[in-house]
């Protein structure tokens, strides 16, 4: 069963102004698990917060949001800053998996849209919407593409576009 938004607020307090949760109640055994006032929930590798309650694995930003709302949103979240760990509800939105991998930073060196074709010796730019890419063209400098890349995303993405 999931947690409804009752039994969240029996459990756990969430502070609107930083995003965390605390916990309401002592939990494990033998002073080993958490204890009332401890900031809750583990940052996995990705900056995500977990919060393990009643055997149930949670996103942290997913509880927020049914702290705030009563609900558990209808598809993703998007956090608007990019930092997976900021679970601020004014930081949080809902979101279609093409809005949100929109709005993901770049891993990698480089301008965000833009790589380098060898075969034709020039920059390519591309964007992605609804699972397809769309070819935006090649260009002489990586500026160029990212540029090509800025303007479709704007077009594409609206409020949700992160050019770099």
């Amino acid at each position: 069963m999931k947690i409804t938004q009752e039994r969240l607020k029996e459990i756990l307090s969430y502070d609107s102004d930083t995003g965390f949760f605390k916990w309401l109640v002592s939990r494990g055994r033998n002073g080993n698990g958490a204890r009332v006032g401890q900031i809750a929930g583990t940052k996995d590798v990705t900056g995500r917060i977990t919060i393990t309650i009643e055997g149930r694995h949670y996103r942290a930003h997913r509880l927020a949001w049914l702290y705030v709302y009563g609900r558990l949103p209808n598809g993703e979240l998007d956090h608007r800053n990019g930092v997976q760990s900021d679970n601020r509800c004014s930081n949080l939105r809902e979101a279609t998996k093409s809005q949100n991998a929109a709005n993901k930073r770049v891993l990698r060196a480089g301008l965000k849209g833009a790589c380098f074709n060898r075969r034709r010796d020039k920059w390519m730019a591309a964007i992605r919407k609804d699972y397809k890419q769309i070819h935006l063209g090649y260009f002489a400098t990586e500026q160029e593409a990212h540029a090509a890349y800025v303007e479709a995303a704007n077009k594409l993405h609206g409020e949700f576009v992160r050019p770099r």
